[in-house]
């Protein structure tokens, strides 16, 4: 309940790349998809661990840095939202920070 409040009421807010079309409302596979049509090369990554490979740090810094938040509330939403300095697969939150913390990446292959 507590990373769904931090999800809707803070996450949603970020901006994430254009780019990025997992883990958001209302987008659908055909919202997908088309980008895509008639390019004759399409790349699909699937990284390995990664949601264990976005640690505490990166969360931090990419949606609650000290810029907006004091830091010792960025540092508590930071740690209602990772386990064992990383960022834990499944949880309400973890799929749009990815999407925050990916933005730059996104960006440049996109």
């Amino acid at each position: 309940m507590v990373q769904r409040n931090i999800l809707h009421n803070i996450l949603e807010e970020k901006r994430v790349s254009k780019y990025a079309m997992a883990y958001r409302k209302n987008i659908n596979l055909k919202d997908n998809a088309f980008p895509h049509l008639n390019n004759k090369i399409i790349l699909k990554l699937d990284i390995k661990n990664f949601f264990d490979n976005i640690t505490f740090d990166m969360v931090y810094k990419t949606c609650f840095r000290e810029e907006v938040y004091t830091k010792s509330f960025g540092v508590l939403l930071t740690k209602l939202c990772t386990y064992n300095n990383k960022l834990p697969q499944g949880s309400p939150a973890s799929s749009y920070i990815s999407n925050i913390v990916m933005r730059y990446f996104d960006e440049a292959v996109g």
